[in-house]
């Protein structure tokens, strides 16, 4: 989800779990998530986990049947244009890569 508001940008990636029993998401450490923003050349211009610092030690979610957890984070953009947003759900074993493309005006 892309949503614009005073001069930000808010990213969330939702993550279901839509089986009809728990799962377990297991991370290697404490960036659960991450968003990247590409430019129209395909740089990246922003990653939400740069310069961030996270615990090294693992760490797991569980998601019961028809459960669903959001990470969200804002961005500034520096001008308006085309971008690409990347949204990754870190997880071991249920790896989630997701692209949108989107303009700011």
């Amino acid at each position: 989800m892309v949503d614009t508001a005073k001069g930000t940008v808010r990213f969330a990636i939702e993550v279901a779990n839509e089986s009809g029993k728990r799962v377990e998401l297991l991370f290697p450490n404490g960036r659960t998530h991450d968003f990247a923003v590409l430019d129209s050349a395909g740089h990246e211009v922003w990653r939400w986990s740069e310069g961030r610092m996270f615990t090294q030690g693992l760490r797991n979610r569980l998601l019961d049947a028809h459960d669903s957890t959001v990470y969200d984070e804002r961005w500034e953009p520096p001008a308006p244009g085309r971008y690409t947003l990347v949204a990754q759900l870190n997880s071991d074993n249920y790896p989630v890569r997701q692209r949108v493309d989107f303009a700011l005006r």
